[in-house]
């Protein structure tokens, strides 16, 4: 039996995986965050004070703000908190990538950043597409 929904139900779905996808890969980073902030740090090349452990686990409650409304989200499609919540994570998608860069550039970081940055760019991009055809 064939799908209902036309293009707009197609773009439905696909907005919702990547709303799960992004409820997994916050959730993990959150705890990751939480649980083994140095080691987290270590992976981009910086190594880690009490400060930053700190900013990182107050960045980690940021990301766990994000899980319940994204679950929401992905579970009911045609709400507008849903089209709100797409349009944060793209922000912070962007201005996480942005941030990123500019720390590489600055020799803050290794370039371990450009791929996880490219990645949410190219994920951010994706996000716009599918809202814009009815996502």
């Amino acid at each position: 039996m064939a799908r209902e929904g036309g293009p707009a139900g197609a773009n439905q779905r696909w907005l919702s995986r990547v709303l799960w996808l992004l409820l997994v890969v916050f959730g993990v980073s959150a705890l990751a965050y939480f649980v083994a902030p140095s080691a987290s740090l270590r992976v981009v090349g910086i190594a880690s004070d009490p400060t930053e452990r700190f900013l990182l686990r107050t960045l980690a409650a940021a990301l766990l703000a994000f899980v319940v409304p994204l679950w929401l989200a992905a579970a009911r499609p045609s709400t507008s908190l849903r089209y709100a919540l797409v349009w944060g994570v793209i922000t912070y998608l962007v201005a996480s990538s942005l941030v990123d860069l500019a720390a590489y550039m600055g020799g803050i970081v290794s370039g371990l950043s450009i791929p996880s940055a490219a990645v949410r760019i190219a994920l951010a991009v994706w996000l716009v597409l599918l809202q814009r055809r009815g996502g």
